[in-house]
């Protein structure tokens, strides 16, 4: 069994690996993974911290897959 965070998580990265033609923001990877979008933030900051995403701020910018 897997905690809550690892399971959104899990369901972020798998989203991001399919969204692949522009990064995506938190609000779209909410509504996709079904997440709250306050929690996803939270663990789309971990993934950030942790180099498996990275982060672009502004307009265009959102989440991709960390290279």
């Amino acid at each position: 069994m897997i905690s809550k965070t690892a399971e959104y998580a899990l369901r972020a990265v798998t989203c991001l690996a399919t969204h692949t033609e522009s990064p995506a923001s938190a609000d779209i990877l909410a509504e996709r993974t079904k997440v709250p979008r306050r929690y996803l933030a939270r663990v789309l900051q971990d993934l950030a911290a942790m180099g498996l995403v990275s982060s672009r701020s502004g307009p265009g910018g959102g989440y991709v897959l960390a290279q």
